[in-house]
């Protein structure tokens, strides 16, 4: 199936194709720097009290790596999941 075809409900990360490409921005790895992504699975282990099943079992979280070092952004992890970061003063 087109991606293009899927509502947008369940799919938010689907851009409607009218937009022009010259009106948008590339988005690089905070790691390297490099501009090509993969889409990946993270997995959550997920305790058997929440299951409901008596035992563990895992959620698959999809992101998007850099092809070049496997670094996932920041800003592709669901806000549940992201590191804190931790702001140091300068000198430290």
């Amino acid at each position: 199936m087109d991606p293009r075809q899927i509502p947008q409900a369940s799919n938010p990360r689907v851009i409607p194709s009218q937009i022009d490409l010259k009106n948008t921005e590339a988005t690089a790895c905070e790691k390297c720097g490099g501009e090509a992504f993969q889409e990946a699975v993270l997995l959550r282990k997920v305790s058997s009290i929440l299951t409901g099943t008596g035992k563990e079992g895992y959620l698959p979280v999809q992101v998007f790596a850099c092809i070049a070092c496997g670094h996932v952004n920041r800003a592709f992890l669901p806000a549940e999941i992201r590191p804190i970061k931790i702001e140091t003063p300068s000198g430290d």
